[in-house]
């Protein structure tokens, strides 16, 4: 069930919103997973905007339980 669920949301991710996503890491971990989401741009109100639908759309999952959520911009 888990790789279906992260494999949902990374393709819905990719699709709505035409960034990179990625499970990133807790591969052999069979109940917790990475998911991570590249988004390049020189508009930083632009990458903050796109992250934050990024985050309500894998808080709307319901199979999915988020333990930590991590923002970086450079």
């Amino acid at each position: 069930m888990k790789r279906s669920v992260i494999r949902s949301l990374r393709d819905r991710i990719i699709a709505k919103f035409k960034i990179s996503a990625a499970e990133t890491g807790l591969q052999d971990n069979s109940s917790m997973a990475e998911l991570t989401a590249c988004v390049v741009s020189g508009n930083r109100r632009q990458v903050e905007s796109i992250l934050g639908h990024v985050d309500a759309l894998v808080r709307a999952e319901p199979r999915a339980h988020i333990m930590e959520c991590e923002t970086e911009i450079f």
